[in-house]
């Protein structure tokens, strides 16, 4: 039977879709960690090259039995970790279609529909942040490459001889200003462009986790004076480590007063300006000449989908514009000049990102997603309750989005600690980063919840970030619960 017959496809098809339902009725009740070591997994899976192929079903039952029980359940109520959510069953299923359908997104003429699907899905996402008619956007493959564009933007609008001269030709260096709790893409997009890691400006951060702007501006007048080039300012829409805001519209104000780019890092918290009782922690964002936002986070679809959006479209033009022979970039039926993402962004050949996200639009709409991010972040403010009234732990951030860190910290040592001088705290603190560490890794093994731990101003602590759609207030009850139960049992085991 061939590979493109129709009834193998649907066979195969049907065969797929009851491995899934399966996984998916069973999130709940299954381990979120498998329990198993890199060692155990490679030999599980260790085998040459296959030289003559099998038949699809033998596959796909190699599939449930050697790669499906060791997968992270990241889907499950159970997960509450690194920002990565429950996608929509419509977005699951927009992902097969785009692999079928196999269409290169790069240039309108490989992809007329597909092109047209994502700059629909671009606007609407413009239109929700604020951004007018003059705003133009692309898919990337997640927030650190949207990050990189965002950079190369500012680099262009800053400095644009270096497109064709490189850094060198500046002969100064040119600096990028973000808070210390700026994800790690950044300075992944300073090493890339050529800019230096050591040229990423980290400005402290207030009691709340969020950008200093007196500093900021501070550091921004040094570097003027001493003959450095300020080049762009970022501000943080959803902290990775705690979801702060950062005041958008001060920041705004410095990059206008400075003449910098204005790029915010909205990754997480982007899909948040659906929220009528949110969208007021975002003012400022529509003045950001460019926003990152990921799909893959809080719109709940698959990996991997990150967006970049420009204020002024034409900024992507210019900065990225290339013109190969090989690929026509007008209309055969028109001779009118076609929309090629390729020529506005770092990617050229991609996929069919953008139908995964206006299927979920589609099929949801704006108020579901709307109510799931009140209801997380409600979720949140209900664990930090709970944290307020036990005795034994502590608050270590307050709940701006979807994320709660607080850490274990046993009445016996909070009572040593307020005795202590500045040599036995550090040691009490040291003692309780260990604990942590341990409970984090206790609950990890038990199976039965997945989080993972931070470091806020040299504190470590437990990092929940709510991020599934099944997640309810019982799963809450049942994580403090795990909790309460093995921070007693880690305290033991570090103290031995």
């Amino acid at each position: 039977m061939s590979d493109w017959d129709r009834d193998h496809i649907e066979a195969l098809g049907r065969a797929v879709s009851r491995l899934i339902a399966d996984h998916w009725a069973k999130l709940d009740e299954m381990k979120v960690f498998p329990g198993v070591t890199p060692e155990e997994v490679e030999r599980i899976l260790s085998a040459p090259i296959p030289e003559r192929g099998s038949d699809v079903h033998e596959v796909l039952c190699e599939f449930e039995e050697k790669i499906l029980p060791y997968c992270m359940t990241i889907p499950s109520p159970n997960y509450y970790g690194l920002l990565n959510p429950t996608p929509t069953v419509i977005s699951i299923f927009a992902d097969a279609l785009a692999s079928a359908l196999n269409q290169n997104v790069g240039a309108w003429g490989h992809s007329p529909s597909a092109t047209t699907v994502e700059k629909q899905v671009i606007r609407w996402i413009c239109d929700a942040i604020g951004y007018d008619e003059k705003a133009l956007g692309t898919f990337t493959s997640g927030g650190t490459m949207a990050n990189v564009t965002g950079l190369k933007l500012a680099l262009h609008a800053r400095v644009p001889e270096v497109a064709e001269r490189g850094l060198t030709s500046v002969g100064r260096p040119v600096m990028i200003y973000v808070s210390e709790e700026g994800h790690f893409s950044i300075d992944r997009a300073a090493d890339l462009l050529g800019i230096g890691r050591a040229n990423v400006r980290k400005i402290p951060t207030d009691d709340r986790f969020k950008i200093d702007v007196r500093r900021l501006a501070e550091q921004i007048e040094r570097d003027r004076q001493e003959g450095r080039i300020p080049c762009a300012v970022i501000g943080i829409a959803g902290t990775t480590s705690t979801g702060a805001i950062d005041p958008l519209n001060e920041l705004a104000d410095i990059a206008e007063r400075f003449g910098l780019w204005f790029h915010v890092d909205a990754a997480y918290g982007g899909a948040a300006v659906l929220s009528e009782t949110v969208r007021p922690r975002f003012a400022g964002i529509a003045r950001a000449d460019s926003i990152t936002i990921d799909p893959h986070k809080w719109f709940f679809v698959p990996f991997a989908a990150g967006l970049i959006l420009v204020r002024d479209g034409r900024r992507l033009r210019e900065t990225f514009d290339i013109r190969p022979a090989y690929i026509p970039q007008r209309s055969s039926l028109t001779g009118e000049e076609t929309l090629n993402f390729f020529q506005h962004g770092v990617l050229g050949s991609r996929r069919f990102v953008g139908l995964k996200l206006w299927m979920s639009l589609k099929h949801l709409g704006t108020e579901w997603y709307a109510g799931v991010i009140d209801r997380q972040i409600g979720l949140c403010r209900y664990l930090a309750r709970r944290v307020a009234e036990h005795p034994d732990f502590e608050a270590c951030s307050p709940v701006e989005l979807g994320i709660f860190c607080f850490r274990y910290f046993p009445q016996t040592l909070k009572r040593q600690f307020a005795e202590a001088d500045a040599a036995r705290r550090r040691e009490i603190n040291q003692l309780l980063d260990a604990v942590n560490l341990r409970l984090q890794a206790l609950v990890e093994q038990s199976g039965k919840a997945w989080f993972s731990t931070t470091l806020l101003k040299g504190v470590r602590a437990l990092r929940i970030n709510i991020l599934s759609y099944l997640t309810r207030r019982e799963h809450i009850d049942r994580l403090f619960a795990l909790i309460e139960e093995m921070a007693p049992r880690a305290l033991s085991q570090v103290s031995a």
